[in-house]
């Protein structure tokens, strides 16, 4: 038999078609799949950034260039407008002096004329010093700092006084001093200035300050550079590029790119977040199903090398039947054959007959238990009703129960009905009660309960005294374990293969420190499995 079951587990440990036969898992390849998704997303992350950056410097360049071309064409209107401007006002003033020269031959003027005449021509004050020294000028007083004539034709701006003045010499000698107020031509300059420009520029929309400087600029072909800082606790892009011979520096502000790449870190954030839950759901999904599918297969050859076991065992009972009843039979008749006829044998020899007979029932019960066992199980439901059941069993084990003077303790309601193979139920049912009382102490009490849990009926015996330790329950229900000293081990075993055949289970354990409890949950309208069990015990 042990060859059998060994051979039995063997077959099995060459693997079963479902089992995997490689380390590659689900889960893992799953995890594998995800990291790639995330280093791809992380990926398009680095490629939007700079790809963003790229495009905010390829545009901070064309606007400098275009802010350059703008402070170039504007420095220069600005020059030629000062030009045009110093040309008017040198010919309308030299036209004016030479027209009061004119006058002045004609008749002189006085403080009084001179000061109407540049009231009515506009000028803020006009001053005549002719040939012979005399001096006039009107208003009076208005060209107290003019000393003498100047041969220089320029314009005189006086920023004291804000006046333009032209001192216009004369042929014969002698000169004319015109001017005019000049406020709204120093305000007329600087609205055309480079400065005003740069300021008018500076408050754009994205344009954070510029300015041009002496430094040396980029050399032409070369490219334009572009730097980020921050001022004043904000981005800004630092573009320098050539106006003639100076440089002109841009400052951009940069918060569209910093906004862009706080929304590609956003996004990244959220994408990372949904692919790493997605993959720890659909992971951990996966690492159930395979490792329920494991246990299902682990299960599934755990039964398959158990029949295996059970059918060796079968043909094993089956032998032991043949080779060792026969002779059990021919011995148990010749001993009782022998106590009827021969007269002549002594007391002491009647005894010894008497315990060689008691051996051979107890040796054709070890092989009835044995061939019970290895026998599958044909379930035949019929209504039962466990309550008389049980009335039977306690008369059937009536002399073990007076012989301990053991004390039955039931709750069972009545009736208590159940579709069940009567005979087979009876012999679980006794099993149980037998082993309650041999494990219980004379003067005991066996406690037996029964009650239904929704479509099950479940089924309670508890006794005291001989427990088995707490790491022997998982083997209680295994062949041959037993923990008295006279016994095959095969009861609660043949037991679970019954109660396994109606569809239910068998458990045992200990409670309040020394109580023994086996718990039996039948199903109340069972779908018996006998025929499976059939099908792989002839396998």
């Amino acid at each position: 038999m042990e060859a059998a079951a060994t051979g039995g587990d063997m077959a099995a440990d060459k693997g079963h078609p479902g089992r995997p036969q490689s380390g590659f898992s689900l889960w893992k390849g799953n995890l594998l799949v995800f990291g790639l998704l995330f280093a791809f997303v992380l990926f398009h992350f680095f490629l939007q950034a700079a790809r963003a950056r790229t495009l905010f410097t390829a545009d901070a360049r064309d606007h400098a260039r275009l802010v350059a071309d703008i402070v170039g064409l504007q420095a220069r209107l600005a020059i030629r407008s000062a030009e045009v401007i110093d040309e008017t006002l040198s010919l309308f003033l030299t036209n004016t002096a030479r027209f009061v020269a004119y006058l002045d031959s004609v008749e002189p003027f006085d403080s009084h004329e001179l000061a109407a005449f540049a009231l009515e021509a506009g000028l803020s004050g006009v001053a005549v010093i002719r040939k012979d020294g005399t001096f006039v000028d009107g208003p009076e007083g208005w060209a107290r700092q003019v000393t003498g004539c100047d041969i220089s034709q320029d314009l005189i701006h006086d920023t004291a006084s804000h006046e333009i003045r032209l001192i216009h010499t004369l042929p014969g000698g002698g000169c004319i001093v015109t001017g005019v107020p000049g406020r709204d031509i120093e305000e007329l300059r600087r609205e055309v200035s480079l400065e005003r420009v740069l300021l008018g520029i500076s408050h754009l929309h994205g344009i954070s300050f510029v300015k041009v400087v002496d430094e040396e600029p980029v050399a032409a072909g070369q490219e334009v550079p572009v730097s980020f800082v921050n001022r004043d606790g904000r981005p800004v892009a630092e573009v320098t590029v050539r106006i003639g011979d100076r440089g002109l520096v841009l400052g951009l502000d940069a918060s569209p790119l910093r906004k862009r790449i706080a929304g590609l870190f956003r996004d990244l954030a959220l994408y990372g977040g949904l692919l790493a839950i997605s993959a720890a759901i659909l992971s951990w999904l996966l690492y159930r199903q395979q490792t329920s599918h494991l246990s299902q297969v682990e299960e599934y050859e755990k039964m398959l090398s158990q029949r295996r076991e059970e059918a060796a065992l079968g043909r094993a009972a089956a032998s032991i039947a043949h080779e060792v009843r026969n002779p059990l039979n021919a011995m148990s008749m010749g001993l009782q054959r022998l106590s009827m006829e021969a007269d002549e044998l002594l007391p002491g020899h009647r005894r010894l007959i008497s315990v060689v007979m008691e051996s051979l029932a107890r040796t054709n019960g070890i092989v009835s238990n044995l061939l019970d066992y290895a026998r599958t199980p044909k379930i035949h439901l019929q209504e039962t009703r466990l309550d008389l059941l049980f009335e039977d069993v306690e008369a059937a084990l009536g002399d073990v129960l007076d012989e301990k003077r053991l004390v039955i303790r039931r709750e069972i309601p009545v009736p208590c009905l159940i579709r069940a193979d009567r005979d087979l139920l009876r012999q679980v049912v006794v099993n149980l009660l037998r082993n309650a009382a041999e494990a219980e102490s004379r003067g005991g009490s066996i406690s037996i309960s029964v009650k239904y849990e929704m479509d099950d009926v479940v089924l309670q015996v508890k006794n005291r005294g001989l427990l088995p330790a707490p790491d022997e329950l998982a083997q209680v229900f295994e062949p041959y374990f037993t923990t008295k000293t006279r016994g095959t081990g095969l009861g609660l075993a043949i037991s679970r293969r019954i109660v396994s055949a109606h569809g239910g289970t068998i458990a045992a354990s200990i409670r309040d420190g020394n109580i023994f409890v086996v718990t039996v949950r039948l199903p109340r309208n069972p779908l018996p499995k006998n025929t499976d069990f059939q099908t792989e015990a002839a396998s």
